[in-house]
């Protein structure tokens, strides 16, 4: 309607640019006034496991559903590969980033492998796995009003049916869903949403084993997997006193080797800031991290035609 002149990070989300870029190939006046902007960001989206759940608690079925995710082609077909596919918490511009950790890429045939080794079959005619008489079924929670999330839902239902998984979707209010939901771990499954991790990052709060939110502490911490890894408390402990990035980085390595052997979440996805300007508009600078690009404004400058 012309009201609005520009949406910065937070005012769009990733699907509504890419329906407005699609929608300004065709209207050659939108695409004299407005460029979209896409910028690498440190959302991380993923799906915790609740790991007092026994079915996850086993690391291979965690390691199963992994590989049997295709992401590439998700964030292809959601995303117009506007995304990255994320393969643990640390980002890839992070100092500590390492690219030779294990990682999880669509392997169907390794999925149905670590199923058969945990115990998990299928028997003649059955269309789902299960053993010692139960099937193989569980729960993926995530936040109501989140439409890219509902569409993950169906994705992730479809491909892990292929591999005998009958996967049951729910979805709660987002001031439901993180408070008493994931904050008391009330989740039986998986759990989906979205950490944002700044520079530098040491996840602490979300996998030290003295971060799992319980009554005794008053449900403080953010380890809402419940993993207990005394080797990453250890390394996390001293990443955190370590003095120099090189140090940290030495810590941090120690808890990615471990996390991608274990797997307390499922990464999925980098999630892209996304900014709809004028396009006369200069000096206008995503960061990629935490701050956002009004904290430049000053910049600004706005050359009229």
């Amino acid at each position: 309607s012309g009201s609005i002149d520009m949406i910065g990070e937070i005012g769009v989300t990733l699907d509504q640019a890419i329906a407005l870029e699609q929608r300004m190939e065709k209207d050659p006046s939108l695409k004299e006034r407005f460029v979209i902007r896409y910028k690498d960001g440190p959302v991380f989206e993923h799906m915790d496991a609740n790991l007092n759940n026994e079915i996850l608690q086993d690391k291979r079925v965690r390691q199963a559903i992994t590989y049997a995710i295709d992401r590439d082609s998700m964030v292809k077909s959601l995303f117009n590969a506007r995304q990255a596919v994320a393969h643990n918490i640390v980002h890839p511009k992070d100092a500590s980033y390492r690219d030779d950790t294990k990682k999880y890429d669509f392997d169907k045939a390794r999925a149905e492998k670590l199923l058969d080794e945990a115990g998990w079959v299928k028997t003649e005619g059955a269309e789902f796995r299960s053993k010692n008489g139960k099937q193989l079924t569980f729960e993926l929670a995530t936040t109501a009003e989140n439409k890219t999330r509902g569409l993950v839902q169906v994705i992730l239902k479809e491909q892990w049916k292929e591999i005998g998984i009958d996967l049951q979707l729910k979805t709660l209010p987002a001031r439901v869903f993180f408070t008493t939901y994931l904050n008391r771990r009330q989740f039986t499954g998986l759990a989906m949403y979205a950490w944002s991790v700044g520079p530098d990052y040491i996840p602490v709060s979300g996998a030290h084993s003295n971060e799992i939110p319980s009554k005794e502490n008053g449900w403080n911490g953010q380890n809402y997997a419940g993993w207990v890894n005394k080797k990453v408390d250890g390394a996390l402990d001293r990443a955190v006193l370590a003095f120099t990035a090189e140090e940290r980085a030495k810590e941090l390595s120690i808890y990615l080797d471990e996390y991608s052997e274990e797997l307390p979440n499922i990464p999925l996805y980098w999630r892209s800031a996304v900014a709809v300007i004028p396009k006369n508009l200069q000096n206008f600078t995503m960061a990629g991290h935490q701050f956002y690009a009004n904290y430049e404004a000053d910049q600004w400058r706005y050359a009229n035609k």
